[in-house]
């Protein structure tokens, strides 16, 4: 009977022969495009190195090209709001203050209705 050769040494060449074969590659540029985030359009989107230095400035309907062997910080830049920039959430605000009103609304009926019993007496006086 002949010896059986074991298959180990063949798959040890194999492997070296396949690990020696492969070239690397490194990165080339990415391109990032913002779109369908689901905020108002033309937000700043601000790109910062790992050291904080700002790289780049672009919207959320904007492109830019990085590289792609760096890492980076992407931030959506803060914005201020203003609740009267828009006339729905405008009104939306108003209707939003009714309750509270009709909350105060026996306090102030309250007010006026002795000032105006005061100003009746005062007239007869």
């Amino acid at each position: 009977m002949p010896p059986h050769s074991s298959p180990l040494p063949a798959l040890i060449i194999a492997g070296l022969l396949f690990f020696a074969l492969i070239i690397p590659v490194t990165a080339g540029n990415i391109t990032l495009t913002f779109r369908d985030l689901g905020f108002e359009t033309g937000k700043e989107v601000q790109i910062y190195s790992p050291a904080g230095t700002l790289l780049n400035t672009t919207t959320t309907n904007g492109t830019v090209s990085l590289d792609g062997e760096t890492s980076y910080l992407i931030v959506l830049a803060p914005d201020t709001q203003t609740k009267w920039k828009d006339p729905m959430m405008s009104l939306e605000y108003l209707l939003a203050g009714i309750p509270i009103l009709i909350a105060y609304l026996p306090y102030i009926a309250l007010a006026f209705g002795t000032a105006g019993v005061a100003i009746v007496l005062v007239r007869k006086l």
